[in-house]
């Protein structure tokens, strides 16, 4: 008899949180920061790289679920509801790509070589639409599924964890094997989180605790801006990435603590609804901000300059059309919809 699965209330928010900043952060590249440049860094720093909550949930989630793991169902179900939605999403983008519109971040598709070659190359990387090399990156981490779930098996091989915090702060982001290097850490970080909740979480629920947690996160955020020196001669040799990596740990172990502690009041039902379609936002929402930026540059060629208002607004309209899309596309499909949108 498999052992039930117990429902993480706080998790599911996490999951919503998650979405938001993802989303916000993809939003930032609609807009040009000429005019307000510390503006657009700032928001870059504390809303960008959002994936990183994304990870640390997936570790979270991988433990919590390990006692009743079966690995063949396991892999099955990713190839489902991940890797099946993200070969259907990725068509549009794929069209355009390999039709040769140029678009920012997009690998140029006019060199020369067979199709199947660039096709092959972007379905691997993710590289044609902004958001999705996520999608090639953490099918690493579920084929690495035996070797994580041999680590949790052997509790003591986390106190190793330390070093591939340190792989995180000296190898950055890339290609989906470079990142599984980058976001290794925060995924067994979750893990570890999940394996030893019940120590861990009587202290992240302190207010003091994740509030310092927080105010940590704002520190090491100013540090990257440069608000904050961390030298008076030479250079520091952590690079935008290191910082960055650190204050979002932080922010994760801070946000796990206050969701936890909230407890019930984290139980509403549009946030219950924005963590079940997360990972359809994540699918989707690319789509609608780059038709904003079309929109934008039709006829002027160039971004409107960015505020902190139309920022914010542009984030919460591109989320809400998301969720009445996802909402339209669930009734027409069902339950099939998993295997479309992946909710």
């Amino acid at each position: 008899m498999k052992p039930v699965k117990e429902f993480l209330g706080h998790l599911h928010a996490f999951r919503a949180l998650a979405i938001v900043f993802i989303v916000a952060g993809h939003a930032l590249d609609a807009f040009a920061w000429r005019e307000h440049p510390f503006q657009g860094a700032a928001i870059r720093v504390f809303a960008g790289n959002g994936s990183t909550l994304f990870v640390f949930i997936a570790g979270y989630l991988f433990q919590h679920l390990s006692a009743r793991f079966r690995l063949q169902d396991y892999w099955r179900s990713k190839l489902r509801h991940v890797v099946l939605p993200y070969l259907l999403v990725s068509l549009p983008a794929l069209v355009f790509t390999l039709g040769g519109i140029e678009r920012d971040g997009a690998v140029d598709a006019l060199h020369d070589g067979p199709v199947w070659e660039h096709l092959g190359y972007h379905l691997l990387t993710g590289s044609h639409l902004a958001p999705l090399w996520f999608v090639p990156m953490i099918c690493l981490f579920y084929l690495a599924a035996p070797v994580l779930l041999a680590l949790d098996r052997r509790p003591r091989l986390y106190l190793l964890w330390p070093l591939l915090l340190l792989l995180t702060l000296w190898v950055g982001r890339g290609l989906p094997p470079q990142s599984f290097v980058h976001f290794l850490s925060f995924y067994t970080a979750g893990m570890v989180c999940s394996h030893y909740r019940q120590a861990i979480d009587p202290w992240l629920v302190r207010p003091g605790i994740w509030g310092g947690l927080l105010v940590l996160a704002l520190l090491l955020g100013l540090v990257q801006l440069g608000v904050i020196p961390v030298t008076t001669s030479g250079e520091f040799p952590f690079r935008a990435y290191s910082w960055n990596a650190l204050q979002k740990l932080a922010l994760c172990l801070a946000v796990l603590g206050a969701l936890r502690g909230a407890g019930a009041r984290t139980d509403r039902a549009w946030i219950g609804e924005l963590a079940d379609l997360s990972f359809g936002i994540f699918f989707i929402h690319s789509y609608l901000i780059s038709a904003t930026k079309l929109t934008y540059t039709h006829g002027a060629g160039d971004l409107p300059e960015g505020q902190l208002l139309q920022w914010c607004l542009l984030s919460l309209g591109v989320l809400w059309l998301c969720t009445q899309l996802l909402r339209f596309i669930k009734r027409l499909a069902g339950p099939r919809s998993r295997w479309l949108v992946g909710c």
